[in-house]
């Protein structure tokens, strides 16, 4: 017994307390006491909380941020406190939050800290844990559009980028945290491509696309054999109007987290992407055979060896019968 709670207490992980600042694309696992400060002047920050059953609660608090970069400004209170669900999807910008996590289980989180403007948090989609992610845009537009992909994956990357065509002040972007911190991005202009790119894990991919024609086609594929199921992409909600929206559906006694808590934000804008998510067929056929070994090693076991013991019970009862037979009749 006193060795299990040795074990027990030794391979409990310690308390995650992270000050975060600057630009970054990370993902924390959040449990029972954790928490992450996110200092977000002159920053969009983009938090994704992966759709999977959680014990206890996750909250954010943002306070507008003053600080100058010094520590000396970090200590400021934080106000307005957000209860969180899985699934949940949103953004702030110019504000520092505070994530934290009470209870059993645990969470993951997507964060995403980037220069204020380079993505239009309206028009900024989120996935993850996906096998493949396909995006394609053969279309005109009648105004400038700033769209974001934010990807994140269980490996890295490979990807393919062709821009077929678009207006001459047109730009791509393709780059994870290392192009994000060295301002060094995959940039692809009109009639340009990449071919067998490698990314990280968390990934943005950030369309500057001028009013025109533009056309596109972008193919972002992990070597992982299975995929979340569970999970869509969708667009990032401003925290503010998310909160709005909680409160008017709690209203009418439907739980957030029986939804997706971003389905009502953005519907007339298109999404542009898909993702792969079936399990690939050599999966399947392991799982088959694994089954199948296990249903026949339960016949032999239960039904095959008990009969064949029975039968050779009565054969050997029959054997002695016939042998008293015989001794009676000599």
């Amino acid at each position: 017994m006193l060795i299990f709670f040795s074990l027990f207490f030794r391979l409990d992980p310690p308390i995650l307390n992270l000050e975060k600042d600057g630009f970054f694309m990370d993902t924390y696992t959040l449990l029972d006491q954790d928490y992450v400060k996110i200092y977000g002047k002159n920053k969009d920050v983009f938090i994704a909380i992966q759709p999977h059953n959680i014990m206890g609660s996750i909250y954010s608090t943002v306070s507008p941020t003053s600080h100058d970069g010094k520590n000396s400004n970090r200590d400021k209170k934080f106000n307005g406190t957000v209860k969180h669900y899985v699934g949940d999807r949103f953004y702030v910008s110019n504000s520092d939050i505070f994530l934290n996590y009470t209870y059993r289980g645990g969470s993951v989180v997507n964060v995403f800290s980037l220069p204020r403007g380079l993505c239009d948090p309206e028009y900024s989609i989120f996935t993850t844990m996906q096998r493949e992610a396909h995006i394609s845009i053969d279309e005109t537009f009648q105004e400038d559009r700033k769209i974001c992909w934010f990807l994140n994956f269980k490996t890295p990357v490979e990807f393919e980028a062709i821009f077929h065509d678009g207006p001459k002040d047109s730009k791509l972007m393709i780059g994870d945290q290392k192009h994000l911190l060295t301002n060094h991005w995959y940039d692809i202009p009109p009639t340009k491509s990449i071919l067998n790119g490698g990314l990280n894990r968390s990934n943005l991919i950030v369309l500057d696309a001028k009013k025109g024609h533009i056309s596109l086609n972008i193919s972002v594929t992990s070597g992982v054999p299975f995929a979340d199921w569970t999970d869509r992409p969708s667009f990032f909600a401003k925290r503010n109007e998310l909160l709005s929206y909680k409160k008017a559906i709690e209203g009418i006694n439907i739980k957030c987290g029986d939804i997706t808590s971003n389905e009502p934000f953005n519907k007339d804008l298109k999404m542009y992407i898909t993702t792969v998510r079936n399990v690939k067929i050599w999966i399947w056929a392991i799982l088959c055979g694994i089954i199948a070994s296990i249903f026949g090693f339960t016949v032999v076991i239960f039904f095959v060896k008990p009969i064949r013991k029975i039968h050779r019970s009565l054969s050997h009862s029959d054997d002695l019968a016939k042998a008293s037979r015989k001794t009676k009749t000599e």
